[in-house]
């Protein structure tokens, strides 16, 4: 049912060894949402536990363990929809499936859902554009009332009512760095808050691995500029005929360049001589020859 971990700015980083049970117990995708310059960041779509703990360490030591500044992380277990980068949480507020898909966006508001909106699970129409019920839900519910209403989030009769409608647990996050919860959430000895008690152990996954005979990436890194060795098991090598744009800039025409495209990461990557990967951006959009954009 996944599981949302809520730092708020006066609180120290989650223990480690309780992230480490939600990823255990919501194996299908973390991801994170925090501001920066007047911005929401929405960085999702790590599908193993190490690429999840190692961009967590990254953002640590960017953000000076995130000391005055609020973090929010989700973990998930699929239900509707894949379970693929693109559906994990969290998302930004609109009816643009491409944004709701987006690994990494910056946005005014963001949310984090934790339960099953049965109201809202897609319809088979729906399904081919492979959102999952709390997209649907965004989409038809959140965005209307956000289009209408910008401070709803901040209303404690409309949080009610979202929680009657959902049954579930949900985390905003604003521009302005204040987080608004709906339904209960459990708070640990350091007054990290959960929306629910997933994070004290990892009975889940031992059982969930054994019955279905699924693992993970195993792939090392070895040194620290964004250079790294791997194995490619999840890459996609990018067409030659293809086109990028990187970060909304200019298309450029992929050509003679060796560029792979990590599912695990989200993110392009270089192959340089060296054998090594050098990591370019994770804001990419590909198209192909015709101009139609390659969903990865």
């Amino acid at each position: 049912m996944c599981i949302i971990v809520v730092k708020d700015k006066h609180n120290p980083l989650p223990k480690a060894s309780y992230l480490e049970n939600c990823f255990d117990n919501n194996p299908d995708g973390a991801g994170f949402m925090y501001t920066k310059r007047n911005k929401v960041v929405i960085d999702k779509g790590y599908m193993t536990y190490k690429s999840f703990i190692k961009q967590y360490d990254k953002l640590c030591r960017k953000f000076n363990n995130f000391k005055n500044k609020s973090l929010i992380i989700h973990f998930r277990i699929g239900t509707a929809g894949s379970n693929s980068k693109k559906n994990t949480h969290p998302y930004p507020i609109t009816d643009n499936i491409s944004k709701l898909h987006a690994k990494y966006i910056r946005t005014d508001l963001g949310m984090a859902h934790n339960g099953i909106i049965q109201e809202y699970n897609p319809t088979r129409k729906e399904k081919k554009l492979d959102i999952n019920d709390t997209q649907n839900f965004i989409i038809k519910y959140v965005y209307p009332l956000y289009s209408h209403y910008k401070d709803f989030y901040k209303n404690q009769y409309i949080t009610s009512g979202l929680e009657d409608i959902t049954g579930s647990r949900l985390a905003f996050l604003d521009k302005n760095d204040i987080i608004t919860l709906v339904g209960e959430f459990e708070k640990d000895e350091d007054g990290i808050k959960y929306s629910n008690d997933g994070f004290k152990s990892n009975w889940y996954t031992r059982y969930y691995l054994s019955n279905t005979n699924r693992y993970y990436n195993t792939t090392e890194y070895y040194n620290t500029k964004n250079t790294y060795e791997r194995d490619n098991t999840y890459d996609l090598q990018l067409e030659s005929n293809w086109y990028i744009s990187v970060e909304e800039k200019e298309l450029e025409k992929v050509g003679d360049r060796r560029l792979i495209y990590d599912y695990y990461e989200g993110g392009l990557y270089e192959l340089l001589d060296s054998g090594r990967y050098e990591f370019i951006s994770h804001m990419v959009d590909i198209f192909d020859e015709n101009g139609e954009e390659v969903i990865l």
